[in-house]
């Protein structure tokens, strides 16, 4: 039997983590590029639209103003600069929330719908435990880190949970050394699916703020990072897809 460790318990120990983790953000300094501010809001329904075509940039306007004529929020655009997905061909992101779900069928059957339908390769939908306002900087790498989290039997689960605590605690001292921010944590919004579209449901989504692609591979070779990450591991089986991207303006 498997068991899939339950939204809120995995909100719960992430939010924990995030905690930790945003220590780091003081320690960035301001800049002067432009930033891209908005609110995720509990209880509205987040949904990511993964797109697979670098020519669809210029389509993206006219998708803004569908979302927002549609009764949505269009929250953010990003695109893919790295892709460590072997499965999902993405080259940009679109974010967006409702605070009424029924109002997605006027954003679908739009005309800006209809030029971006072909290069859809997913559709994913999220939730937040708690307000959360985001701060998106223009000279700035985001890591969305999309995970799935898998226990045996609850003794697993339990376990699982307490490596993911320890792991976290452990390398905050290497975040905040490497300056990396911790801008939201997602879980997946239950039994919400598009018929048209493969839905995209991790158990955790997060979204990183990295310095540059050049500190994460200094991250990723630093030993104190490579031992906790050896023991999370090997704790518990763990699926990931990440996508490095920026912020489109």
């Amino acid at each position: 039997m498997t068991i899939r460790l339950s939204l809120a318990a995995l909100l719960a120990v992430m939010a924990a983590a995030a905690a930790l983790a945003l220590l780091s953000a003081a320690q960035v300094t301001a800049d002067s590029g432009r930033t891209d501010n908005f609110t995720i809001r509990a209880g509205a329904l987040v949904e990511a639209i993964y797109l697979n075509n670098n020519g669809v940039a210029d389509d993206l306007a006219n998708l803004e103003a569908a979302i927002n004529a549609a009764g949505g929020e269009h929250l953010t655009n990003l695109e893919v600069i790295r892709n460590e997905s072997e499965n999902h061909p993405i080259t940009h992101v679109v974010f967006l929330q409702w605070s009424d779900p029924s109002r997605r069928s006027a954003l679908t059957g739009s005309a800006a719908w209809d030029v971006i339908d072909d290069h859809i390769t997913d559709l994913g939908f999220f939730g937040v435990r708690g307000d959360t306002s985001v701060e998106l900087h223009e000279d700035r790498i985001y890591d969305a880190t999309h995970a799935w989290t898998i226990a045996k039997s609850p003794e697993q689960m339990q376990v699982v949970m307490q490596v993911i605590g320890r792991y976290f605690q452990a390398i905050t001292p290497v975040l905040k050394e490497y300056k990396i921010a911790t801008k939201a944590f997602f879980g997946p919004a239950p039994g919400v699916s598009d018929p048209n579209f493969p839905t995209y449901s991790p158990q955790i989504f997060g979204l990183f703020e990295w310095q540059s692609l050049e500190d994460v591979e200094k991250f990723r070779s630093d030993e104190r990072w490579l031992k906790s990450v050896d023991i999370r591991d090997a704790t518990f089986e763990r699926d990931e897809d990440t996508y490095f991207t920026r912020v489109m303006f």
